[in-house]
């Protein structure tokens, strides 16, 4: 038995950290999610990271960082890095999508500031205020899905429908966010640091630095 759903795409490190629950405002250029809101949707992983520049990205991820420790959370390197059994090229889990916005003055002090923004969003004011015709829109209650649903490059698109199989779906008692699904290091390029209360090492490839 199988399951259409709507599915939104994702570059990572943001998917992941969307995944975790701790980006919970996603942004794009333009409303592209608006069409989306009240459905529960699958996130897929783009088959390319955001920013595509290595550098750029390395920066972006940074700050992702940053702004996740500065919002309290213990694992914030970890909230960046897919667990063990996902994958680029695959729809990893569905999300509940809210509203979306025009980000205006108005919104963001709606949102409780542009601190507050920043840390749903996973990025920095500096970089959203330069994009006059941002959308946020907001995401809620992440789960993560049984195992990884592969979607070939050529099918991927930024919205597009999905089929899954009955066996990726959350079971009643999974969780989400917190299901604290185990997390690796495939060849990582440098040392990493184990999460708390885990038993394997974090995945190191979409990280190409160590956040100071």
């Amino acid at each position: 038995m199988e399951r259409n759903i709507r599915c939104f795409c994702m570059g990572q490190p943001f998917a992941s950290l969307a995944c975790h629950g701790v980006k919970n405002l996603e942004t794009r250029g333009w409303d592209m999610l608006a069409e989306l809101a009240g459905q529960r949707v699958g996130i897929f992983i783009s088959h390319d990271d955001w920013p595509p520049d290595p550098r750029a990205r390395a920066h972006r991820t940074r700050e992702a960082v940053q702004l996740t420790e500065a919002a309290g959370h213990s694992d914030a390197m970890g909230a960046c890095l897919l667990p063990d059994e996902f994958n680029r090229g695959e729809v990893v889990a569905t999300v509940q999508v809210g509203e979306t916005w025009l980000l205006t003055p108005d919104v963001v002090e709606r949102l409780g500031g542009w601190d507050a923004v920043a840390q749903r969003a996973s990025l920095t004011p500096e970089f959203m205020e330069r994009n006059a015709s941002l959308h946020v829109t907001e995401l809620h209650a992440p789960q993560w899905l049984e195992h990884g649903v592969t979607v070939p490059r050529n099918k991927a698109r930024m919205v597009f429908d999905v089929t899954l199989p009955l066996s990726a779906l959350p079971s009643a008692a999974a969780g989400g966010a917190a299901a604290g699904k185990p997390l690796r290091a495939d060849s990582p390029p440098f040392a990493m640091p184990k999460a708390a209360g885990a038993g394997t090492p974090l995945r190191a490839d979409s990280l190409p630095f160590i956040p100071s």
